[in-house]
């Protein structure tokens, strides 16, 4: 845990900070690209011989494109810090503490924990952002003097994508 007291943004201070990856990369073996093109081209066959789709056999063939580019790509190291002010990434300001209605830590068990923001306004999706897990406790004390802590729920897509390392 780093406590520092070099500003960031427009004159914040930092209250704490760390370093973590935009998201965790899982490693593919071949098997995983092998699965993947096999699922695609079977869905590939139903949507051109028994529906009879042009159209989503060419989506699915462009999603399959973009999963395995997305795949090769490497998470960014970003530095994340706490002030007095709001939550940051680098030089950027990704909330304040008036905008956030709650917070979650989940997934402690691993190298990296995830904070999940809620924001007041409904519309606005979850913020989610990676924090090494030895420094969750911490992180959550932090938040926990000014935000309420809430109980997170995986929806089905989150849980899809961590059970195929998509």
């Amino acid at each position: 845990m780093e406590q520092q007291d070099v500003l960031v943004g427009p004159g914040h201070k930092f209250v704490f900070s760390w370093q973590a990856p935009d998201f965790e990369h899982e490693e593919r073996d071949a098997s995983w690209y092998g699965w993947s093109i096999f699922a695609a081209s079977a869905l590939v066959l139903l949507a051109l011989f028994v529906q009879k789709n042009i159209l989503f056999a060419l989506f699915i063939i462009i999603a399959e494109a973009m999963l395995i580019f997305l795949s090769w790509q490497k998470p960014r190291e970003r530095l994340y810090s706490l002030t007095p002010d709001g939550i940051f990434a680098e030089q950027d300001q990704l909330a304040t503490y008036d905008e956030l209605h709650s917070f979650a830590i989940v997934g402690v068990s691993g190298k990296y924990a995830e904070i999940v923001l809620r924001f007041k306004k409904s519309h606005r999706p979850y913020l989610k952002m990676l924090i090494p897990s030895s420094h969750a406790q911490q992180t959550r004390e932090l938040l926990a003097t000014g935000i309420p802590e809430f109980e997170y729920q995986m929806n089905l897509v989150e849980a899809m994508v961590r059970r195929f390392r998509l």
